[in-house]
């Protein structure tokens, strides 16, 4: 009892309460007849290992035990020991099952599920020893009986076929098994050949045959099957003479993909944060040096600056929300329009229109450039498109229109303030040599700068490379 509460504090997740338990489940246990020449044992979940480990041991009342060594303590293997694992992760009993002791011996197991209120705790184990011979004999006779059943009914084409396909008979001992099952079976441990044995002691799941029994003629049921390191859908179905058919479809390698995928979007998801943390230490940095200089033009500048430090830190932000390698483009210009809004607070009288299309997502590489671009121009216009008006003669506008046809993404961004004479302001002003040089290298594109009659317009197209298929986890 000592070695229950010592083994379960130290390498289980079981709680104080759950290890009283299993304590006086010990205590408690009576034993038939049956079980007086067994060797008897309780398994509880080691996560550490990702194994089963022998926490309490009785020797047999009527015979000598097959054990010479201690075996509480040691971890109970799943190659060697399939039964128990199986009823752990399932908490279905497992019969008569032949497994490989931690002595090296061949013994049969039967295992049955300790609960504990909505938990499987553990497992209780009755071994005794299983002799070679006997078992040449059974397996010999299985291999006959099996090949008999494969010309009879010309299933053997089912063992061409990836999926595991097992026929049970209206009692649930299974009849038939292709090559699949019998490799996928052994790889999991059973070491005795599966033929003949009943339905549950073959699930993967918490299914029991007395409820699939109940599937009517032809009727289909589907589940997800989760069972160690693999990742199974399955399909039952009832045919016309009262058997029971199922495919399992191994999907582990295709999970696993995903599952390496999903760990490099949430790598890349803690780059694009750290990144923007980064980027927003440098915007706190520029903002304390606009505040301690006194010339007018070095903290036009800095302002400059930060706004566009601020363009590409939230195009970091958002990616590092989403586990998608795109970018929805409306979201972008939504947040870089609110940080201009509140750095040009003194122009709360200028209304910016937004009019985008709100499935046009793009890929990082085009995000960055082109959210620098929206920020420059919408800038440009705020900074100085309305100097010199009159707030109260009319409304003063800032126009952003986005759409997309055939992979082509047209932006058009107006305002109707004083306009500018392209060739005369262009080699002095930083924000729109950004924009061209953008347009052209970045993205591609074609950018033209056009008479508004008054105020200014701004034509930038580009090709969007994105996939229309997000890869999505």
């Amino acid at each position: 009892m000592e070695d229950i509460q010592r083994l379960g504090r130290k390498y289980t997740a079981l709680s104080n309460n759950e290890i009283e338990y299993l304590i006086n489940y010990a205590n408690n246990l009576e034993l038939g007849p049956e079980y007086q020449k067994h060797d008897v044992f309780i398994d509880v979940w080691n996560p550490i290992a990702n194994e089963a480990i022998v926490v309490w041991h009785r020797k047999p009342f009527q015979s000598k035990s097959i054990y010479k060594e201690k075996i509480v303590g040691r971890i109970a293997l799943r190659k060697d020991e399939p039964g128990p694992i199986r009823t752990l992760l399932t908490g279905q009993p497992s019969m008569n099952l032949f497994a490989v002791s931690q002595e090296g011996v061949s013994i049969k197991q039967t295992a049955y599920p300790i609960h504990y209120q909505d938990k499987v705790l553990g497992v209780i184990i009755f071994e005794e020893e299983y002799f070679d011979e006997m078992d040449s004999k059974h397996t010999e006779r299985e291999q006959v009986d099996l090949t008999t059943l494969q010309r009879v009914t010309s299933h053997t084409i089912f063992d061409e076929l990836d999926e595991i396909i097992m026929i049970f008979n209206p009692t649930g001992k299974l009849v038939y098994y292709n090559r699949e099952a019998q490799k996928f079976y052994k790889e999991i441990g059973y070491l005795n050949p599966i033929h003949d044995l009943n339905y549950d002691n073959l699930a993967l799941d918490f299914s029991r045959f007395n409820k699939i029994k109940q599937l009517e003629d032809g009727e289909v049921k589907q589940s997800e099957v989760v069972f160690w390191k693999f990742y199974l859908s399955k399909k039952i179905y009832k045919d016309g003479m009262g058997n029971f058919v199922q495919i399992l479809n191994n999907k582990t390698k295709q999970k696993e993909t995903e599952m390496i995928i999903e760990k490099e979007l949430v790598t890349v998801q803690e780059i694009h944060h750290r990144v923007k943390n980064n980027l927003q230490t440098i915007v706190s940095l520029l903002r304390l040096q606009a505040r301690r200089t006194d010339s007018q033009e070095a903290q036009k500048a800095l302002d400059e600056s930060i706004n566009r430090v601020l363009s590409i830190a939230t195009t970091h932000e958002l990616l590092s929300t989403k586990k998608v390698d795109t970018i929805n483009l409306k979201e972008v210009i939504n947040s870089i329009v609110s940080n201009l809004l509140y750095s040009f607070a003194s122009k709360k009288y200028v209304q910016i229109i937004k009019e985008i299309e709100a499935t046009i997502d793009l890929d990082f590489d085009l995000a960055v450039p082109v959210g620098l671009i929206i920020n420059e121009i919408v800038q440009n216009s705020l900074e100085h498109a309305f100097v010199g008006l009159d707030p109260s003669a009319k409304e003063f506008e800032v126009r952003i229109k986005i759409v997309e046809e055939d992979g082509l993404i047209r932006m058009n961004i107006s305002d109707n303030g004083i306009g500018f004479d392209k060739k005369k302001v262009f080699k002095h002003n930083l924000g729109l040599q950004i924009v061209t040089s953008f347009v052209e290298s970045k993205l591609n594109g074609l950018i033209v700068f056009e008479p508004n009659n008054p105020g200014t317009f701004v034509r930038i197209n580009f090709k969007n490379t994105t996939s229309k298929v997000k890869r999505v986890i």
